[in-house]
């Protein structure tokens, strides 16, 4: 799952110099607020979020889209619907994140493994950020 790590990185490193984009995330801001007050609400966040995500944009949009068109075109539409699903701004991040889940349960042909590669990111990314 560093393939996810270095996607997150590197395109923020890319917004921030390229687009002079912030590296905030006002939902991971308050995510972590929540979490800092609630510590048993990690669970919503880094895992409850990612199963339902996966669920929703890979195995019903990216599952059923796949059987009527080529794989990118539909790995792009669910992974653009997930994107502005967050509404942060980060859309290249989160599209492209997207991208890659779609490949991962493409290729395993099974949810559970971008599922818990999502659980994985998520969870790292709140536990790195509460540092």
């Amino acid at each position: 799952m560093v393939s996810a790590l270095i996607i997150q990185i590197g395109l923020s490193r890319i917004e921030s110099g390229l687009f002079h984009f912030s590296s905030y995330s006002a939902n991971t801001n308050l995510l972590l607020e929540i979490v800092h007050h609630y510590p048993y609400y990690i669970l919503v966040p880094g895992i409850v979020a990612p199963v339902m995500e996966e669920l929703i944009f890979r195995k019903v949009l990216f599952g059923n889209f796949s059987r009527f068109i080529p794989f990118l075109p539909a790995a792009l539409i669910s992974s653009l619907l997930f994107s502005l699903a967050h509404m942060d701004g980060h859309f290249l991040i989160y599209a492209s994140i997207g991208l890659l889940f779609c490949y991962i349960y493409y290729r395993t042909g099974t949810i559970i493994t971008s599922t818990f590669s999502h659980i994985f990111l998520n969870l790292f990314i709140i536990l790195l950020s509460s540092l």
